[in-house]
């Protein structure tokens, strides 16, 4: 929260800077509307775990001000930052900022049933809407070619929409892209590197964010009492082994330069072997999200050799099945 802009009279009032100096405390004059949206998720969750007014308080500051970053066709500017001689706004349109604006707004207006929230929360769904009707498939904005990471942002902010709007129109859209991004799953079984990861998608952040939507779709499916939820929570459960084959663990300690600050994290790829908080944060939520609906059985489990096999001698090495 000390993060947030309170400064009385100031144009970005309610916003979030985007970063700080962890050396010096100056705080960077960047003020993205994702930091706002993903901020109001976290505030309106403390206000309602811990009953504080000045969470909701924030949170409502944080909203009015993404308000004024709205315009006139639904779409958010995505930032406005200080050059070092004036206030200068982004330019381009980002569907993962849409889509975040859009989940907070209707939190907030789910909270508050203040209209305002509801009006700005509409124009971007009607905007999503209308896109992916057009085309029928994955939509781009102008930030990314198409992808599942930005439309699975579609998803999960019309399913937030849906849930205070009540129309149809927003639910068709919903499980009509997400089958598509159900397509996009590697179900090879034949490459086990890649099984359970998302086409277009190419670190444990974005499979994570996936994964994590899935879970949710899949719970929103439930409610709706469709009889097609089972794929939600089968893709979840690939996701959780690819991102699990990416943890950073006792047996695999080595790859790590600092293992007592990544154990337990999630590797940004296959290659790229540093654990990121986002990743961690995703791969958790969708773990969370769906560890409720599992059975109690071994989540992932590969073939590989013994080590009395291994050190027995070349080309005589038997291959040792784990239990299933």
């Amino acid at each position: 929260m000390s993060m947030q802009n309170t400064g009385p009279g100031d144009e970005r009032y309610g916003a979030f800077h985007y970063s700080c100096s962890l050396k010096t405390g100056e705080k960077e004059q960047r003020f993205v509307v994702g930091t706002a949206a993903l901020s109001i998720f976290t505030l309106l969750r403390m206000h309602e775990v811990t009953g504080e007014q000045k969470y909701l308080d924030s949170a409502v500051i944080a909203g009015d001000w993404l308000l004024t970053m709205q315009r006139d066709n639904g779409s958010m500017v995505p930032y406005v930052r200080y050059n070092g001689e004036s206030w200068v706004k982004g330019k381009l349109e980002s569907f993962l900022y849409n889509g975040q604006v859009l989940s907070a707004l209707s939190k907030l207006y789910a909270e508050t049933k203040d209209q305002k929230y509801y009006e700005a929360s509409k124009k971007i769904a009607d905007r999503h809407a209308a896109k992916y009707e057009a085309e029928k498939g994955y939509i781009e904005d102008e930030y990314r070619e198409k992808n599942p990471i930005s439309n699975a942002w579609i998803v999960m902010s019309l399913i937030d929409f849906y849930k205070v709007s009540g129309d149809d129109r927003y639910k068709s859209v919903i499980f009509e892209l997400s089958s598509l991004i159900l397509e996009n799953q590697n179900t090879d079984s034949e490459n086990l590197e890649y099984r359970g990861g998302w086409q277009g998608a190419y670190s444990t952040s974005g499979m994570g964010w996936i994964g994590e939507v899935m879970a949710d779709l899949y719970r929103f499916c439930l409610e709706e009492g469709e009889s097609f939820c089972e794929q939600y929570k089968a893709a979840v459960v690939e996701d959780m082994r690819w991102i699990i084959q990416h943890g950073i663990f006792d047996e695999n300690s080595h790859v790590s330069e600092n293992f007592e600050r990544a154990k337990g994290g999630i590797v940004w790829n296959g290659s790229e072997k540093y654990v990121r908080t986002d990743s961690v944060c995703h791969a958790l939520n969708g773990f969370s999200r769906i560890y409720g609906y599992l059975e109690d059985k071994v989540l992932l489990s590969l073939p590989g050799k013994t080590v009395q096999d291994i050190v027995s001698g070349f080309g005589k090495a038997e291959y040792h099945q784990t239990e299933p």
